[in-house]
């Protein structure tokens, strides 16, 4: 199954009402993002889209488990069901994943790239 490509520009710029439905990304990051308050621990992704890539991601803190299980890998590629964008800082906005089916693991995915 084909990435979505050129799609994070338009969740980048759409509003909120206007996102596109079931992007499919690459990850090419995870980062676990320690927080000061026990158990709030943050991951943030690299998304690719095959065009461009996304560093302002993040995991909603349900999904947490599946980074802790090895289950969101770099390389992988997820249908992302449910998401929601936030401004921060006024002008930066952060795409977090609420919901996501896996299309292929990384190692089905292998060292291709998109």
């Amino acid at each position: 199954m084909a990435l979505s490509i050129g799609i994070l520009k338009d969740i980048v710029t759409a509003e909120q009402d206007d996102l596109p439905v079931d992007p499919i990304l690459q990850i090419l990051g995870v980062r676990k993002l320690n927080s000061k308050q026990e158990g709030q621990d943050r991951v943030r992704l690299v998304l690719s889209d095959g065009e461009n890539y996304y560093t302002s991601s993040m995991l909603g803190t349900q999904l947490n488990e599946f980074v802790k299980d090895d289950f969101i890998e770099v390389k992988a590629i997820v249908r992302v069901k449910q998401y929601t964008c936030s401004i921060i800082q006024e002008t930066r906005k952060i795409l977090i994943i609420l919901e996501f089916e896996m299309i292929k693991t990384a190692t089905e995915q292998g060292e291709k790239n998109w």
